[in-house]
C-alpha cells in the first residue's frame, strides 16, 4: 500500500525566544510577511492587518539543526538561516520563490549573529564563541569575500550602515567599533569607537537612516549614542532598562524604540548630548525583536515586538503610554501533554513548562492560558463531567482548574514525591489515577470538600510514563521506564496482567473494543498486545528513532505515532500499515491525540509547535 501525504491542516507556533530572532520583510502595501525560526524550520507568516489566524503559512526547510540565527535583506528577497551543529552553515533562500539559493560553509559550531547590508548584495556573519570570524558574503553568487578574526571571542551585536554597504558597526563585552570593507581588494579594517571614561558591554545596535549615528543598548541598562564619522560618544540616556537594552530599533527625527530584558518598552527622543523619554510600557518576558510599524514626529503611531516568551504584540504610543496588545502567544518550549474533554471536541487543552492553555480548535485562538510560577506542568486532563481540568505538575502536586476562566479550584499535595507524570480521569468525576516519577499509581476519590489516597499501587520501578483507562471503565493501564506495563482492576486496585518487554514503554492505548493494547517506546516498535493476558500479538517497526506517543482513533479504525524523528504517521489498524505520513515539525513529536468527534489528528513537540492534519 502506497503512503498519502497526511494533509497539515493549521499551524499554530511562535519564535522570538532569542534576539533578532523575528523580522518583517518588506513587501507589497497591505500585505506583511513575518519571518522567524522554531526548532529546524523558517516559517514565513503572509498576514493582512492583524489577523493572525488568516495568515497564509510557509515552511522553509533545509536544516536539520535548531536554526539558531536569521536575517532578512532590507529589500525582502532574501532570508539568511543557520543552525548550530559542528560543521555550521548558513542557508540563503530565496523569499520570493521560497528555495535555497545557497549553502554557506566556513563556520565552526556556531553562527551567533547574521545581518545583511543595507543594499542587500551583501551578508555579513559572525560565529559564536570558539570561532571569532566576521566574514563577508556575496549574496547573488553565494561567494565568499573575505574575513576577518574579531579582537575578543565574544558574543557581539552586528549591524549595517543604512546608506554604506561596505560598513558594519560591531559591539560587544567592553569594545565598539566600525568594520570597513574593501570589495575590490578583500580587505577588512577595524576602527575603535572612543567612548572616554565609559565602559559598556553591547547587547544591541542600530544605525540611524542618515549613517550619522549609532544607538547601542547596553547591559548597563542605558543607550549610548556614537558619532559614526568621528566614532566618538555624543550621548548616553538614562539608565532605564532593568536588566539591559536587549533591543534598540531608530525611527526617524531621533526617535528611539527601546526595550529590556525585563520586558519594559521605551520611546526615546534624543536631542545633541540630551535623551528623554517621553513613552513607556511593558509586557511580560525580555524584548527579543521590534521591527515594523510607522511612528510620527509627534511620537504617535505603532510598532510591533515579540518576547522571550514567545509573545507577539502591536504596541500603540498614545501619549505617555505604549499600550500593547497581544496579537499571539505561543507554548515556547517542549508541549508536554495535550487533552480533549470526553465527547466534546470544540475546544482541547495543553501544557508546557509553567503554563496551560485552552484553545478554540476551529481557529486556534488561545482561550484561557493558566499559569503556575516556578512549576512545570508535566500532565493534563479533563475530569468525566468536563468541569474541571486536571494538571501534575513537577512539585508533586495535584492542581485543578475550571476551565471557562482558569480559576484554581483545588490543590492535593504531596501526590508523588518525583513529580505527577501522568494523570488520568476515572469513570466518573469523583475519581482519578496519577503516575509519579517514583514508580507509583495512586488512585484518588474528590469531592467537594475533600481529596482522598483510595489505593497506592507500588508494582513498578521505573517512573510512570502513561496512564489509559479502558472504554467501559472498569480496567486502567499504566506504561513505566522499567520495561513492563500493568493492567489494573480499578474496583479491586489489583493487577490483572503484566506486558514485559526489553525496553522502556512511553505510551500505551486501549483500543475501544477493550481486547487490545497498542504500545510504543525506546524500541522504536509499535505493539499489538492482548489486554486479556498480556501475550504480544504483532511487533512493527516503526522508525529509526525512540518512539514517543500513540493514540487510537475513537472508531477505532486508525492509530497515529510519533516520536523523535518528527514524522507523524497514521497506521490502519487492523491492516498494520501505514497509510498516511506527514513531516512538518520543528522539534520530536511529544505527544499525539484524535479528537472524539470529528477525529481530527493534532500533534505537538519540544519546540512548542502545534498540529492539526488531516487526510
Amino acid at each position: 500500500m502506497a503512503t498519502k501525504n497526511l494533509r497539515l491542516k493549521t499551524f499554530h507556533g511562535f519564535g522570538g525566544k532569542t534576539r533578532r530572532s523575528v523580522w518583517e520583510a518588506a513587501c507589497p502595501d497591505g500585505e506583511r510577511k513575518t519571518v522567524y525560526a522554531i526548532g529546524s524550520h523558517v516559517v514565513v507568516r503572509k498576514e493582512t492587518g492583524d489577523e493572525w489566524q488568516k495568515a497564509e503559512i510557509i515552511f522553509l526547510e533545509g536544516h536539520t539543526g535548531t536554526v539558531e540565527s536569521l536575517a532578512v535583506s532590507p529589500d525582502g528577497r532574501y532570508v539568511a538561516s543557520a543552525e548550530k551543529k559542528p560543521e555550521a552553515f548558513i542557508l540563503v533562500w530565496d523569499l520570493h520563490h521560497c528555495h535555497v539559493l545557497h549553502k554557506l560553509k566556513l563556520h565552526v559550531g556556531n553562527v551567533q549573529t547574521l545581518d545583511f547590508s543595507c543594499d542587500s548584495r551583501f551578508l555579513a556573519s559572525v560565529g559564536g564563541v570558539g570561532d571569532r570570524r566576521l566574514v563577508l558574503w556575496e549574496v547573488q553568487t553565494g561567494t565568499l569575500i573575505g574575513g576577518k578574526n574579531l579582537e575578543k571571542d565574544d558574543k557581539v551585536a552586528l549591524k549595517s550602515f543604512s546608506k554604506d554597504s561596505t560598513k558594519y558597526v560591531v559591539g560587544g563585552e567592553g569594545h565598539l567599533g566600525i568594520w570597513n570593507m574593501d570589495i575590490r581588494l578583500k580587505q577588512f579594517a577595524y576602527e575603535h569607537a572612543v567612548l572616554g571614561g565609559v565602559q559598556r558591554n553591547i547587547l544591541s545596535v542600530d544605525v540611524d537612516s542618515a549613517d550619522e549615528f549609532a544607538y547601542c543598548g547596553t547591559s548597563s541598562g542605558d543607550i549610548v549614542k556614537v558619532c559614526l564619522s568621528s566614532r566618538q560618544l555624543v550621548a548616553k540616556s538614562p539608565p532605564v532598562f532593568p536588566n539591559g537594552t536587549t533591543v534598540v530599533k531608530c525611527k526617524e527625527n531621533g526617535l528611539i524604540i527601546a526595550g529590556s530584558g525585563c520586558g519594559k518598552l521605551y520611546l526615546l527622543q534624543f536631542s545633541g548630548k540630551h535623551a528623554q523619554v517621553t513613552s513607556k510600557g511593558s509586557v511580560k518576558g525580555e524584548i527579543t525583536s521590534i521591527f515594523g510599524g510607522t511612528l510620527s514626529a509627534e511620537c504617535t503611531g505603532h510598532f510591533y515586538c515579540t518576547t522571550s516568551q514567545c509573545t507577539y504584540f502591536r504596541c500603540t504610543v498614545d501619549g505617555k503610554k505604549i499600550r500593547c496588545k497581544k496579537l499571539v502567544a505561543s507554548h515556547s518550549g517542549a508541549i508536554n501533554d495535550i487533552a480533549f474533554a470526553v465527547n466534546y471536541d470544540e475546544v482541547f487543552a495543553t501544557c508546557s513548562q509553567e503554563y496551560i492553555r485552552l484553545w478554540e480548535l476551529s481557529t486556534l485562538r488561545e482561550l484561557v492560558t493558566i499559569c503556575s510560577p516556578g512549576n512545570e506542568c508535566f500532565c493534563i486532563d479533563f475530569s468525566r463531567d468536563g468541569k474541571s481540568i486536571l494538571s501534575g505538575w513537577t512539585d508533586g502536586v495535584v492542581r485543578s482548574f475550571i476551565p471557562s476562566c482558569g480559576n484554581l479550584r483545588w490543590t492535593l499535595n504531596d501526590a508523588h514525591k518525583s513529580g505527577v507524570t501522568v494523570i488520568c480521569p476515572g469513570a466518573d468525576s469523583s475519581l482519578f489515577i496519577t503516575g509519579g516519577g517514583d514508580g507509583n499509581v495512586r488512585v484518588w476519590q474528590v469531592g467537594s470538600t475533600y481529596r482522598k489516597l483510595l489505593a497506592s499501587l507500588k508494582e513498578h520501578q521505573g517512573s510512570i510514563n502513561d496512564i489509559c483507562l479502558s472504554r467501559d471503565g472498569k480496567r486502567f493501564v499504566s506504561a513505566a521506564s522499567d520495561g513492563s506495563c500493568i493492567v489494573w482492576d480499578l474496583a479491586t486496585h489489583r493487577r490483572v496482567t503484566i506486558l514485559q518487554e526489553n525496553s522502556f514503554f512511553t505510551s500505551v492505548c486501549y483500543h475501544p473494543d477493550n481486547t487490545h493494547l497498542v504500545t510504543v517506546g525506546s524500541n522504536r516498535r509499535l505493539g499489538y498486545w492482548s489486554s486479556a493476558n498480556g501475550k504480544q500479538q504483532h511487533s512493527l517497526e516503526v522508525s529509526e528513532e525512540e518512539v514517543s506517543t500513540v493514540a487510537v482513533s475513537p472508531d477505532g479504525r486508525f492509530l497515529v505515532t510519533g516520536g523523535a524523528d518528527r514524522r507523524v504517521r497514521l497506521w490502519d489498524y487492523c491492516a498494520m500499515q501505514v497509510t498516511h505520513s506527514g513531516n512538518a515539525h520543528m522539534g520530536a513529536i511529544t505527544k499525539a491525540i484524535v479528537s472524539p468527534i470529528r477525529q481530527h489528528v493534532i500533534t505537538v513537540d519540544a519546540e512548542g509547535g502545534l498540529f492539526i492534519w488531516g487526510t
